[in-house]
Order: C-alpha cells, then structure tokens, then sequence
C-alpha cells in the first residue's frame, strides 16, 4: 500500500472517489435491498489509542501513507449514511483487518505485508538463499485476518448486522512484523537470516482494532491460528502462483 500511494496518490484519490460515487448511485437507482460496503482499518488515525473503537471512525488524520485511499474508505462510509438519510438506502459497513490467504495478490507493486514478504521468502527457501531483506524496523504491529475468515464473517453480518455505525472485523490481535517475518521463514522453511532496511519506510506504527462489537453482534471469532493461516497460504502459492516470482 505504501509503494502504491506513494507513486500514484492522483490516481488512488481519483479512481476511488469515483468509484465511491458509482457505486451509491446504482445502488440507489437499482433499489438494493441491502448494501454491505467494505472498509479497511487503514482509516483510523495513527494518532489514536488502539485498539480501535468504531467511534473512532472518522476521528483525527489517517497515516500519510494511506491518505489517498483511506479518504475514499471514510467517504464510502459517509456517502452510504447521505443516500440512507435521503433515499433510505439500506447499507452497513465493515472496517476489514490486513487480509491474506489462498488467490492473493503477490505482485510486489500492489501487494500487502504478508503477500508481498511470502514470494521473497519462498524464493530464498527454494534456492537456499542466507538472507531475506525486509523493509523498515520490524517494530511496527500489524492484525491480520485469513481470507476465509472474512468470508464468513461478511455473509454473517450481511445476514445479521443492520447497524448504521460502522463494524470493525478481525481477530482484535496485535502481531510485530517482526514476528510475522519469522513465521513466514518458518512456513517456507527458510533457514537464512532476516535483515530489516531501517532506511525504508514503516508505514503506520500500530494497526489493530477492538473487535468485541463483532464478536457480540456476529456471534462469531476467527477460529484458525497464525500458523494455520501461512501454512494454507504457502501451499496454495507454492501449487499456483510461483510464477509471480521477482
């Protein structure tokens, strides 16, 4: 997300208000019985003190790295609350944790954390490699969410959740990257040393939000562990996506 905003933060702010604006209208001019928007926790401010509540929401500036696309977040939220307010269109929205999982995108240009770090992991693994170099200082936190997770909590809430405020959806479980570098050496079997590039940038410090709304409203946890999640994502990379690559 980082690389991506910073190359082409006209393009990020344009396509997504644009896209914004679409969508409401047609929902609208459509008669949707129901609109499930997704967010991303990207539009908490960094300023804040996690883990973040939903009131939060549109509290304070977010982290410069995520500007451009977190404003398009905050204005689907605030867009879907005008066309309620005028057209009584019916819309809840899920603030999403980091996701990874099995049909991610491991392009190292628009890729995220985890799908951006497993490819260089994997490659040194299979080639016997003695280092992996990761950006910034490790120290930064991260929550993370498996795909398939998600899932089942986005058609819960789409069944369960008519809210107007927002719903944060994760496992409320903070993890250093750090430690999520480790786990993906060890989910590939990567016997090298891990090298952080203090030079490069960390993105925004912490990113981790209170999921106890969730937790209430969907009757529902994330069931599967850390392990679990980079052990099903590296076999479905490892049998699908190698091509990727770089």
């Amino acid at each position: 997300g980082i690389q991506f905003n910073r190359l082409y933060p006209a393009d990020v702010f344009r396509t997504n208000l644009l896209m914004v604006c679409h969508l409401l209208e047609a929902a609208h001019q459509h008669r949707v019985t129901k609109l499930v928007n997704i967010g991303s926790a990207c539009v908490y401010s960094d300023q804040l003190q996690g883990p973040y509540q939903e009131k939060d929401f549109l509290s304070g500036p977010m982290h410069p790295s995520v500007q451009y696309y977190g404003l398009s977040k905050r204005a689907l939220y605030v867009g879907a609350q005008a066309y309620r307010e005028q057209h009584r269109l019916h819309s809840i929205h899920l603030v999403l944790a980091n996701l990874f999982g099995p049909g991610d995108t491991f392009d190292p240009r628009m890729s995220h954390a985890i799908s951006s770090m497993l490819p260089r992991f994997y490659e040194a693994a299979q080639q016997h490699k003695p280092e992996v170099v990761c950006w910034g200082t490790g120290k930064t936190v991260r929550e993370f969410l498996y795909v398939e997770d998600c899932a089942e909590a986005i058609v819960r809430a789409t069944e369960r959740y008519d809210e107007g405020e927002p719903l944060n959806v994760g496992t409320g479980v903070g993890i250093t990257m750090r430690e999520t570098a480790e786990l993906i050496g060890e989910a590939v079997s990567f016997q090298g040393r891990i090298t952080w590039d203090t030079a490069q940038p960390d993105g925004a410090p912490y990113k981790v939000m209170d999921v106890s709304r969730m937790r209430q409203a969907l009757q529902f946890t994330p069931p599967t562990s850390m392990h679990e999640w980079l052990r099903r994502t590296v076999e479905w990379f490892a049998a699908h996506d190698e091509a990727q690559l770089v």
